[in-house]
């Protein structure tokens, strides 16, 4: 498991990371025209907790998104919630006759690093 993943990240270093991404892409483009606005315009997207995380970003950086889209954000995040897990562990057994799945493995995968 990646030592990111054992020390756990923050919302703060998510936040920070998307803002970065959307300085390396505006910068990526070509200065705006005279008289046009100097920023380009970004509209963050998120469901669920990055519901949330889209949400918090526009409060964090106001600079950075011009609008957010949060769909079914989490209001009170929980932080050892593992009935999420569960079902997606056992959705993806399901898929271990699959040919192109190993569905045990990635569940084994999954319950390391959640």
């Amino acid at each position: 498991v990646p030592a990111n993943l054992r020390a756990g990240l923050s919302v703060r270093d998510a936040l920070a990371d998307a803002a970065s991404v959307v300085d390396v892409v505006r910068a990526s483009f070509a200065p705006p025209a005279p008289g046009a606005p100097p920023l380009r315009p970004v509209i963050a997207f998120g469901g669920s907790y990055s519901g949330a995380l889209c949400a918090y970003f526009r409060q964090a950086y106001p600079l950075h998104a011009r609008a957010c889209v949060a769909l079914s954000g989490v209001v009170h995040a929980q932080l050892d919630f593992h009935a999420f897990d569960t079902y997606v562990r056992e959705a993806i057994e399901r898929t271990a006759p699959s040919p192109h799945v190993d569905g045990g493995q990635c569940a084994k995968t999954l319950t390391l690093v959640t």
